[in-house]
């Protein structure tokens, strides 16, 4: 059965979530800190995905449901921190204003309703057979 396209990307995006949160977990272990990121599960999470097994795209949904609470509530604390700053790899990279940081959550809240929309669209729900 051929895996549709959108679904191809929220896999994509599941597995580099993954491998960010494996790097920041050594980056982290080489500063005598201790992460444990539960990131990784976006590995068999793609994996599940691209095969349409259900128990993985149950998990998809619950981390999606996860950003969809969570990014919000971090917009919301965003306003009283007195320093925003963008993570890559567990690396801080730059300060961010609040006016720039308001767009960047914007576009991921979007990138995670669009994933929640492709998880719960009819013809991806049938591949995985959820009626």
């Amino acid at each position: 059965m051929k895996v549709p396209v959108a679904l191809q990307i929220v896999a994509a995006l599941f597995f580099y979530m993954a491998v960010s949160g494996i790097v920041k977990f050594f980056i982290q272990l080489s500063h005598n800190a201790i992460y444990l990121p539960f990131d990784v599960l976006g590995i068999p999470i793609a994996i599940g995905l691209l095969h349409f097994r259900p128990g993985w795209r149950t998990l998809a949904l619950v981390f999606t449901w996860i950003g969809l609470i969570m990014s919000p509530i971090l917009l919301f604390f965003s306003f009283a921190a007195p320093e925003l700053y963008l993570e890559i790899f567990g690396i801080k990279v730059i300060n961010l204003p609040i006016f720039a940081f308001i767009p960047l959550m914007l576009c991921i809240y979007s990138v995670i309703v669009w994933q929640y929309r492709v998880l719960t669209r009819p013809d991806i729900r049938a591949l995985f057979g959820v009626a």
